[in-house]
C-alpha cells in the first residue's frame, strides 16, 4: 500500500492488488432503512443469522484499519470502541462505521493521523485550517459535593423507585437508561455478537482488497 503523491491521504492499491474501491458504500443506508421501518416501541435492529466472537471481531477491527493505513498506536482503541458499540446494540456506532471511514480516507476527507489539542484561549475566531472533531467533556467528582456514598445512596434510591412504577396496560416495565444495553452486552459477551446483516458484506470488499480474513462465526443467532 502506498500514498499517492497528488493525493497524500488517498489509498492506492499495492502492487498485485485490486484498484481502489471508488464506489464502496457503507451499510449505513441499510441500517437507516431498517430503523425507519421499525415501530417506535424500541425494538432492536435486525441481526445476521450468525454470531461472532467479540475477540475475533476486535482482532478483525484491528487488522483491517492497519492494512488501510491507520497508525498502529491508535487502532487498538478504535477497534475496542467499535466492537463495544455492537456489544451494546448501538449498531450505528459499531463496526459499520469502518466502511464509511475507509471511503472517507480514500477520498481524502478523513486523516489517519493527528494529535488531540486542548482549546485554551483559541477557537473558531482564530479561523483554524483543516478539519476538527471537537468533543466537550464535563466531569463531576461526587467527593466534591456530598461524597460518593451519598451519591450512590441517592441514585440507587431513584433507580429502585423508577423500577417500582407499574407498567401501563400492555406495556413493558420501566427501565433505567442503559439498562437494556448492558443486559445485551452481557448476553453477547457470553453468546457472541449478532451483527446487523449489512455490516460484514459492507466490509468484505475492503477485506478482500487488503487480504484480511473475515471473522468466522461461533454459532447461530436466536
Amino acid at each position: 500500500m502506498r500514498s499517492s503523491d497528488d493525493h497524500p491521504h488517498r489509498l492506492d492499491a499495492a502492487p498485485g492488488r485490486a484498484a481502489p474501491l471508488r464506489d464502496a458504500e457503507p451499510p449505513r443506508s441499510a441500517i437507516a432503512t431498517d430503523r425507519a421501518r421499525r415501530p417506535s416501541g424500541g425494538e432492536s435492529a435486525p441481526t445476521s443469522a450468525r454470531r461472532h466472537s467479540p475477540a475475533a471481531l476486535t482482532a478483525f477491527a484491528r487488522s483491517l484499519p492497519i492494512a488501510v493505513g491507520a497508525p498502529d498506536d491508535r487502532v487498538p482503541a478504535v477497534a475496542e470502541i467499535l466492537v463495544e458499540g455492537d456489544l451494546l446494540g448501538h449498531t450505528t456506532h459499531g463496526l459499520q462505521l469502518l466502511a464509511a471511514h475507509f471511503g472517507e480516507i480514500e477520498r481524502g476527507a478523513m486523516r489517519v493521523e493527528g494529535e488531540p489539542t486542548v482549546l485554551g484561549g483559541s477557537g473558531r475566531a482564530d479561523r483554524p485550517t483543516g478539519r476538527s472533531a471537537a468533543v466537550f467533556l464535563e466531569i463531576f467528582d461526587p467527593a466534591a459535593f456530598g461524597g460518593l456514598d451519598a451519591f450512590r445512596r441517592e441514585t440507587g434510591w431513584l433507580a429502585e423507585a423508577a423500577r417500582a412504577v407499574p407498567a401501563r396496560p400492555g406495556g413493558s416495565s420501566l427501565r433505567m437508561p442503559g439498562e437494556a444495553a448492558l443486559r445485551r452486552r452481557r448476553d453477547q459477551m457470553r453468546d457472541g455478537i449478532a451483527l446487523h446483516p449489512g455490516i460484514l458484506p459492507g466490509l468484505t470488499p475492503w477485506a478482500e482488497r487488503f487480504a484480511v480474513a473475515l471473522p468466522g462465526a461461533v454459532g447461530a443467532a436466536d
